[in-house]
């Protein structure tokens, strides 16, 4: 007989359980690391985002000189943009000195400095939205966008991974049973061969049967290769390389159907349908800033000054108070027209893309239940037609034994029943692979995934 298992290592090591391999998976899998990273990028390109309202030290200084005079001034102030409104505020100090010209009548430039403090606000554009906080809130959305990316990643490696266990569970199961097989074949083999050699039975007999083992045996070999190749495979997942067949579960799990329809509401734990919310979060911001665009720039600044060391010549008081307006209008505007255009097509594009989003949710949902529902019928067929395909073999080696059957008979009833055996494994497979996908599509999947790597 070929040699069954020459692969594997022979041991008592327990056998591996899903929760134990998904555990493993979500992490120590390398695209999930490679996302963690990606989230690391992205919160560090947020903290980048906010260093546009860091405080900021500004200084300048300015010299002039002529044939008879020589003035200098600098100046030195703090200043901080706020994340509000495109407000600034500032405070500082300025100095100027040197020698002036002397004007009759009029007075004296002062050289004592001041102190001064104020702030600036835009009144029309940039007060909704700005540039500068267009970026840090496309920086924040950057940022769960990569988490949710994490999920979404995580949710196809689980799906992917659980099909690939339990491909290998099915496979294994399959072996055995085929092993089960063979081995009844060799055992009637043996026996045939010795009551043909006392002339009980003919030579035709003992030749059906040995062709009957041929045909177990060729079937093992191909369970034998599934089996290899989905072992393999699941190694891709977890770098295991002594599993063994005694690591095969015992079972696979039956599944219940679905009694109630899923709520609307659970699509929006989904990473899909939350990565295109933020995306049309962040298409509205940018329609604030395209309608700030198109306004004209009117910009107020008001500054509180005071003279230091008293006033300056001529002046009574040393409190000074100045207001500035800054006015900027753009003739053709098409900077902010285009960029409302832009935004108004992408948001038209977002809502036929979240329409056949939806849409699609909905059939899949639909076509779970569908699935569910017949493969639990089909389970049930199958059960039965196992239990009774069961009694059948047996009762049929039972006749043999005592005369009143033929191997013939025997091998064709042990055929069916290696078949259904075959055939429930695989249909429970499925069961389950259905019911992972339902808990993708209702948000359950999401929660598991969370609670395993906490």
């Amino acid at each position: 007989m070929i040699c069954l298992f020459s692969f594997l290592l022979i041991s008592n090591a327990s056998a591996l359980k899903i929760e134990d391999f998904q555990n493993r998976i979500l992490k120590e899998m390398p695209l999930l690391m490679s996302s963690n990273e990606k989230i690391e990028a992205a919160r560090a390109k947020l903290r980048s985002s906010n260093g546009a309202f860091d405080h900021k030290i500004k200084a300048n200084t300015r010299n002039q000189m002529n044939n008879s005079d020589y003035n200098r001034f600098w100046e030195v102030k703090l200043e901080r943009q706020l994340p509000v409104m495109g407000s600034t505020l500032f405070a500082g100090r300025r100095q100027g000195n040197g020698t002036y010209s002397t004007y009759e009548g009029k007075s004296s430039t002062s050289a004592v400095g001041e102190m001064f403090a104020g702030f600036e606000i835009p009144l029309l554009r940039d007060r909704a939205m700005d540039e500068t906080r267009l970026q840090r809130v496309g920086a924040e959305i950057d940022f769960k966008n990569s988490q949710i990316e994490w999920e979404q990643k995580a949710v196809e490696i689980y799906i992917k991974s659980s099909e690939v266990y339990w491909k290998w569970v099915a496979s294994g199961q399959k072996l055995k049973v085929l092993k089960s097989w063979v081995e009844n074949a060799i055992s009637r083999q043996s026996w045939l061969e010795k009551k043909w050699k006392h002339g009980d039975i003919s030579e035709i007999k003992l030749t059906d049967n040995r062709r009957s083992l041929a045909k177990r045996e060729a079937e093992l070999v191909k369970v034998q290769r599934e089996f290899s190749l989905a072992q393999a495979e699941l190694a891709l997942y977890i770098q295991e390389t002594n599993l063994s067949i005694e690591q095969v579960p015992a079972e696979i799990r039956k599944v219940s159907t679905p009694t109630s329809d899923v709520e609307i509401s659970n699509r929006n734990k989904l990473p899909a349908f939350r990565l295109i919310q933020n995306e049309s979060d962040l298409l509205y911001q940018e329609k604030d800033f395209a309608n700030a665009l198109a306004l004209p720039e009117l910009k107020v600044g008001v500054e509180g000054a005071k003279d230091l060391n008293g006033p300056a010549p001529g002046r009574d008081s040393n409190d000074q108070l100045r207001v500035a307006l800054k006015v900027e209008i753009p003739l053709e505007n098409r900077k902010g027209g285009g960029k409302r255009e832009e935004v108004s097509h992408k948001l038209a594009s977002l809502r036929y893309r979240k329409t056949w989003l939806e849409r699609e949710w909905q059939t899949r949902i639909e076509q779970n239940r569908i699935a569910s529902q017949k493969i639990k019928e089909q389970l049930n067929w199958q059960t039965q037609e196992q239990e009774d395909t069961t009694k059948m073999a047996q009762a049929e080696i039972k006749k043999l034994a005592s005369g009143a059957s033929d191997v013939f008979f025997v091998n064709i009833r042990e055929q069916d029943e290696a078949e259904v055996k075959m055939r429930v494994i695989e249909t429970q497979m499925i069961s389950v692979l259905i019911d992972i996908e339902r808990k993708s599509l209702d948000g359950t999947l999401i929660d598991l995934i969370h609670k395993i790597k906490e």
